[in-house]
């Protein structure tokens, strides 16, 4: 996720691969973010219930969360008209 999203953030969208745009504007419109914000955000919560029995590490887990964040964040800016809304939605935990 980190390296999809650095490769976004660091080629200017006009010199983005079409391939790339392309599955970006496909995942967005078939309601992806949400499906994988959701996905993240149940996969943590067991995670967190497991190191409370010691099982478990929140380093790897802060690392899944920093990286679906800022995939989230630099894709959505390049396909999403509504990444805004997006965004404020899967931070609040909608998802």
């Amino acid at each position: 996720m980190k390296i999809i999203g650095l490769e976004i953030y660091y080629v200017v969208s006009g010199s983005l691969e079409q391939s790339l745009k392309d599955g970006l504007q496909k995942f967005s419109n078939a309601r992806r973010y949400e499906y994988w914000s959701q996905y993240v955000k149940s996969l943590v919560c067991h995670v967190a219930e497991m190191e409370e029995e010691g099982v478990g590490s929140l380093t790897e887990t802060q690392m899944l969360i920093s990286a679906w964040r800022m995939l989230l964040i630099l894709s959505t800016s390049h396909v999403c008209d509504s990444k805004h809304s997006l965004c404020c939605r899967v931070f609040s935990g909608q998802f």
